[in-house]
């Protein structure tokens, strides 16, 4: 099976908590089992173990065109491949700084380059292609991944054959914001009974991880 692991952070290159530490281990001992393993994660600064590809491809985020690159290293028989955007050398020194917008801008930014990642690029001599791939979407930064891989391409039939889960390490932080958000994230309007949370304290709000 070919396994995507998509997460904000990846330890060594990349760490604020258990997360990163989970996502720097687990893809290894997947590996081990047989599994073809990817890991995406944004490239927040320099890797010396991370090499250009030279593929660039451009995504609609927030309603204009993002152009990102992507590294790739192969270590421990698990590929890396980072997500190269302005947008995330500027927080190298937080990861999670900003206001929410900028937050859902990489995150939204970082779920799309993810889901592309498996036709783009390649990762000794083939790519891993859309057929027998699951795409593990780790707390609420990535957790627009499954909706994403359903709306913009399961629904036109494109990538029938992945499949997607969300894992969550902290329950505590859930993506919760106003519903306007989702037309924003580019949420097709007959999802977003998906995301309404009626909160008896807060009101009705938009939680990405529903």
């Amino acid at each position: 099976m070919n396994v995507v692991v998509v997460a904000s952070e990846c330890a060594p290159w990349s760490k604020t908590g258990g997360l990163g530490d989970v996502v720097g281990a687990l893809p290894k001992a997947l590996s081990k089992r047989g599994h073809r393993v990817m890991v995406v994660a944004p490239r927040y600064d320099n890797y010396d173990n991370a090499w250009e590809t030279g593929i660039r491809r451009i995504f609609k985020v927030f309603g204009g065109d993002q152009e990102v690159g992507y590294f790739h290293g192969y270590i421990d028989g698990v590929d890396f491949v980072f997500i190269d955007h302005p947008c995330y050398h500027n927080v190298k020194d937080n990861i999670y700084a900003g206001e929410r917008n900028e937050l859902n801008f990489r995150n939204a930014l970082l779920c799309k380059a993810a889901l592309e990642a498996v036709w783009h690029v390649d990762c000794g001599g083939s790519n891993y292609g859309d057929s027998n791939t699951v795409f593990m979407a780790n707390d609420w930064q990535t957790a627009l991944l499954p909706v994403y891989l359903q709306a913009h391409y399961r629904d036109y039939d494109k990538m029938k054959f992945s499949r997607s889960i969300l894992v969550l390490h902290n329950m505590a932080f859930q993506g919760r914001g106003p519903m306007k958000e989702l037309e924003q994230l580019e949420i097709p309007e007959h999802y977003e009974d998906v995301f309404l949370l009626d909160d008896p304290f807060g009101g009705e709000h938009m939680n990405i991880l529903q």
